[in-house]
């Protein structure tokens, strides 16, 4: 058997996640989504963080720990519902745009990791064991 077919064995063995806050959250009429790993451009919350790192940054002269909250709570508090809205758009047009280019496929091919360096041979190859990996994912392969 090889390495991909015993990967393959043990991914369909493998025990779906369950997290408690999920169901909490179904059980309240919510679909719970999750963002692809490392994938900071298709997060808004990113986006608008940024922005508050850039707010505090430009007025930003005394460098206290006061001063830097205070900053912190104003540009926070400068976030407005239309602006988030604006950044909620941007993430789906460049999810749209991902998707329509084959992006978000090249993101789920790069959830296998391998380990190429020093004294390794192909007996040292390593797998992601924080992704959940879905069957079809390997059919490709």
């Amino acid at each position: 058997m090889t390495k991909r077919e015993l990967y393959y064995v043990v991914c369909r063995s493998k025990p779906t996640k369950q997290y408690e806050i999920d169901e909490i959250v179904q059980s309240h009429g919510h679909e719970v989504l999750r963002l692809p790993p490392y994938q900071c451009d298709l997060n808004p919350i990113e986006h608008a963080w940024n922005l508050v790192k850039q707010k505090v940054a430009d007025k930003n002269v005394s460098q206290s720990e006061k001063e830097i909250q205070k900053l912190t709570l104003e540009a926070i508090n400068s976030i407005s519902v239309e602006h988030w809205k604006k950044e909620v758009n941007h993430v789906d047009r460049l999810r749209q745009q991902y998707w329509d280019s084959g992006r978000l496929q090249e993101l789920n091919e790069r959830e296998l990791i391998i380990s190429v360096g020093g004294e390794t041979d192909d007996s040292d190859t390593e797998w992601s064991d924080d992704i959940d990996t879905k069957t079809s994912d390997f059919e490709n392969l």
